[in-house]
């Protein structure tokens, strides 16, 4: 999916036009930052585990 400023649902979510990919505009901030730092291979490795599509919320007392 593109991600671009015209395709933002909401502050924050955005959603390509093309194939429905929906990502947080952090989520997508922070697999930027690893595809440049780690390549593009690591970030496919997390992306697959599902741990970037399917996030726990964890509650902080």
């Amino acid at each position: 999916g593109i991600v671009k400023k015209s395709n933002r649902k909401y502050r924050g979510l955005y959603m390509c036009r093309d194939c429905g990919y929906v990502v947080n505009a952090d989520i997508n901030g922070a697999m930027n930052i690893l595809a440049k730092v780690a390549g593009e291979s690591v970030l496919m490795q997390i992306v697959s585990s599902g741990c970037v599509n399917h996030p726990v919320r964890i509650r902080v007392a």
